[in-house]
């Protein structure tokens, strides 16, 4: 291995670590705003049982609140490569073809990771010029949504590390 490869994969390395750690992060924080919706529609149910009205506003909160805590799953998914494998079938198939398959499948993710984040891009833009708001509240539906265009940038920017990981450390190995 020459000395541009080592350092080629030390720094791959290093963002592969970095990526998990921020992609867990991401994930207890969504997590949290999960655990907050929850907690809005049990607040909800009370309000309803107990004082029989409904918390006004609440379905504005949870539909803005659920996109936001459920895109910010995506990266760790991506990161810890819990995606969808073709293991078994490389099994089959030999070294090369194996690599193969393991290569555009994460071409594949990448490509539709970004073709993801680019329709909620052009969404988010779409909300911002038309001046988008929820229906009760009146909220501005623009930066919970640049929230998600953001998280879904970061996801199609980790899956494109594991691209790069699985070409980099397949081929350090010997297969070519």
């Amino acid at each position: 291995m020459s000395g541009e490869e080592e350092v080629s994969e030390q720094v791959s390395g290093k963002f592969d670590v970095w990526a998990v750690k921020v992609s867990q992060f991401l994930a207890q924080v969504g997590l949290i705003g999960l655990a907050c919706q929850a907690f809005l529609v049990l607040l909800d149910v009370v309000f309803r049982w107990i004082l029989n009205m409904p918390l006004r506003g609440m379905e504005d909160a949870v539909q803005l609140l659920v996109a936001v805590s459920l895109a910010a799953f995506f990266p760790v998914a991506m990161a810890q490569r819990e995606n969808v494998s073709i293991g078994a079938l490389g099994r089959l198939v030999g070294p090369r073809a194996k690599l193969a398959l393991e290569l555009l499948g994460a071409a594949g993710m990448m490509l539709m990771t970004s073709l993801i984040a680019w329709q909620l891009t052009r969404y988010a833009w779409e909300l911002y010029v038309a001046g988008e708001r929820t229906i009760v509240l009146g909220l501005p539906m623009t930066p919970f949504w640049v929230l998600v265009v953001l998280l879904s940038w970061f996801t199609a920017s980790v899956q494109g590390l594991v691209l790069l990981s699985v070409a980099t450390i397949k081929t350090k190995n010997g297969v070519h």
